[in-house]
């Protein structure tokens, strides 16, 4: 098979166009030629990091596509006792993450969350300085703290925890989480 520097040498023995233009087409295609390693050596460099880091792009999707869950997780307090809760001697960590439909966290989240709690009755939630919990910080897309409990509490009483509301992230509105949390021992 002729090369295509070939081709242009005969080319140029047998028309009228300037030698010239033929001598600097063959050093354009052999420059093409010469850098093509460099482009093929690229290719395979990025073909492999894409085999390698699949799980990585396919999380980079699920973010830009707003595939974003706010987990709670948590696993709730069941029949606490009524005697240590009007101690007030009840603490709770609590854990969200903000994650993928695949269970991977978005590393990338950073920053604030509105959380709300709700007792049904009229039991109190507050953070380690005694004030109410309105938002939590997330860092690499997991947000901890503590809830400490206090106040006056009834048999059956819950708590529901609420995170995200009116949230967004990279312009996605952020579904909010909720999950009950903390119940009170039945009266018997």
């Amino acid at each position: 098979m002729e090369t295509i520097q070939e081709k242009l040498e005969k080319l140029k023995q047998h028309t009228y166009t300037p030698n010239s233009f033929y001598d600097d087409l063959t050093d354009y295609i052999d420059g093409i030629e010469e850098h093509s390693g460099i482009v093929d050596g690229f290719m395979t460099i990025v073909n492999e990091y894409m085999s390698d880091n699949n799980d990585v792009i396919a999380h980079l999707l699920a973010l830009v596509s707003g595939d974003l869950n706010i987990v709670i997780d948590v696993p709730p307090l069941v029949d606490v006792s009524l005697t240590d809760m009007n101690a007030g001697t009840e603490t709770q960590e609590i854990t969200i993450k903000m994650q993928d439909s695949d269970g991977i966290v978005h590393e990338t989240f950073n920053g604030t969350l509105a959380v709300s709690f709700a007792t049904s009755v009229a039991g109190v939630v507050r953070d380690d300085q005694n004030s109410e919990i309105t938002t939590v910080t997330f860092v690499n897309g997991v947000a901890t703290f503590t809830a400490y409990y206090s106040g006056v509490w009834v048999n059956d009483e819950t708590v529901t925890l609420t995170v995200g509301t009116g949230g967004s992230h990279l312009g996605f509105a952020l579904t909010p989480g909720e999950l009950q949390i903390l119940s009170v021992e039945s009266a018997e």
